[in-house]
């Protein structure tokens, strides 16, 4: 395979066989149509991501932008994800603050009693997981966390999508335009909603919000599906909860922009080239991980990427695995009778954030 192409179906729903080709034959592939590449090894990836000459766009000046993007730039500039140093730090540093704020007890109570809240309603004849438990239960445990009062949850799971879909490699106009709009709008809304101030902070509430919910409400679906789907473990230990994420890696793909001239593989890349790091693959590299396609609940030594690595290790990471450990170890005690309503799993179609686009549950009488 010479080159890669974005908009291949198999790609954004099944892409495993094509990531395990291209490890074999073009780790660092080209994209169609783009000045970039599409990383698929486990140790290039964990090396760019370390990499200091690797970052993002400087984004100082929008003068530049189209006034219809001017609210998507803008969210580009000041979210975390998308910041170089020293930037990046400032805004990280807001962002832990945030997240500790409310303790470690507190934090596992607020889970536990939203888990419960959402888990009961499984006890009907059918539900729909991912629209009617994962996505609320997420979005509520994380506006609860960060303190905002009178968030709309639904609004809140909108921008997520949104933002995610304006992320795609592929997204157009109208997409990146509306996500903007939303980000706006929200900031404004969470400035009116909770006691922080400033800009970086409420910034770094609403990327928290957005990707917080984006990621840990799919991982959620996926695990229930493995779960009901492949048999899952008695309890969720560390190494059970680890291997979940390695297995599914919500964020599959994560971009990066060359700031100094690399070599890499023989390919000589100059400052402006774009480099998809597909996560999904390097978690699945036979050269890291024993058999990868395979769900292995006591997997030693599990140095998966789902959680990036570097100065943009995933800051949400240890509330994320508290989110999925509470909730799993509860489903677990109430999954008895419950069934896959559907035989095959539907994903999403977004290349960067996996997940399913939906998961009907039934329960035997």
């Amino acid at each position: 395979m010479d080159v890669i192409d974005f908009s291949d179906a198999q790609l954004r729903n099944d892409p495993h066989p094509i990531f395990e080709h291209l490890r074999r034959v073009n780790p660092v592939c080209p994209v169609r149509g783009m000045r970039a590449y599409l990383v698929t090894r486990y140790h290039d990836c964990a090396h760019f991501l370390k990499d200091e000459r690797i970052g993002f766009e400087d984004l100082t000046n929008l003068s530049h932008v189209p006034d219809a993007l001017r609210g998507y730039y803008e969210m580009r500039r000041r979210l975390m994800l998308f910041q170089n140093p020293p930037e990046h730090e400032m805004t990280r540093k807001s962002g832990k603050k945030k997240l500790q704020e409310p303790g470690a007890a507190e934090v596992e109570r607020v889970i536990r009693e939203s888990a419960e809240r959402f888990l009961g309603r499984l006890a009907g004849r059918e539900c729909e997981l991912i629209s009617e438990i994962s996505r609320p239960f997420v979005a509520e445990v994380i506006v609860n966390i960060l303190g905002l009062r009178g968030v709309d949850l639904a609004y809140v799971t909108e921008l997520a999508q949104e933002l995610a879909d304006s992320l795609d490699p592929l997204s157009d106009l109208n997409s990146r335009t509306v996500a903007g709009e939303r980000y706006l709008a929200l900031k404004d809304h969470a400035g009116s909603a909770c006691p922080h101030g400033g800009e970086a902070d409420l910034s770094t509430l609403v990327m928290l919000v957005a990707a917080g919910l984006q990621t840990t409400s799919h991982i959620l679906g996926l695990a229930v599906y493995s779960v009901l789907s492949d048999g899952g473990p008695e309890a969720m230990t560390p190494e059970v909860l680890e291997e979940l994420y390695r297995f599914h890696s919500p964020a599959q793909l994560t971009r990066r922009v060359v700031r100094e001239e690399v070599t890499v593989r023989g390919k000589r890349l100059r400052p402006g080239t774009v480099l998809w790091l597909a996560l999904a693959s390097a978690n699945r590299d036979e050269s890291v991980f024993e058999k990868p396609y395979e769900l292995n609940f006591s997997r030693p030594a599990n140095r998966h990427l789902a959680f990036g690595l570097g100065a943009h290790h995933c800051i949400g990471a240890k509330l994320a695995r508290t989110q999925l450990r509470i909730f799993l170890q509860l489903f677990l005690e109430r999954k008895g009778g419950l069934s896959l309503k559907v035989n095959e799993a539907v994903y999403n179609g977004n290349l960067l954030f996996k997940g399913l686009a939906e998961l009907p549950l039934m329960r035997k009488r």
